[in-house]
């Protein structure tokens, strides 16, 4: 399936990935208006992946996040006891590991994951 428009976006995200450095890029909108499509369309591939889960808590989503770490990293590992620990985990098996020049990461849903008592968006800052 092909993009129609959306070429606003295309080319700042084009943009930030020919730059040499990291970016920190939220897209954000209504819901079923393609954010994920263009992001998936776009890069394609993706050093991690992973899809936040509708009203469940910290503990079942820490378990979920790191299925995706074991699904990319194709190793299995204990269940991350937070955050902090769950991207310490994630920073060692798929982004320091990972040679490639572009590494993309994509946290899909990020506010079921940012629950008030999660320390999540603590734990990426």
């Amino acid at each position: 399936m092909e993009i129609i428009g959306r070429h606003r976006e295309r080319a700042l995200l084009d943009k930030l990935t020919k730059e040499n450095k990291s970016h920190f890029t939220a897209i954000y909108g209504r819901r079923r208006i393609g954010k994920t499509f263009l992001i998936r369309a776009h890069f394609q591939e993706f050093t991690f992946y992973h899809t936040g889960i509708i009203n469940v808590g910290v503990k079942d989503q820490l378990k979920a996040f790191d299925n995706s770490i074991a699904q990319f990293s194709k190793k299995e590992f204990p269940s991350s006891k937070d955050w902090f620990a769950a991207f310490d985990l994630l920073s060692i098996q798929l982004i320091k590991s990972n040679p490639s020049e572009l590494r993309v990461l994509f946290l899909d849903e990020l506010p079921w994951l940012a629950t008030k008592r999660s320390n999540l968006l603590t734990a990426l800052d």
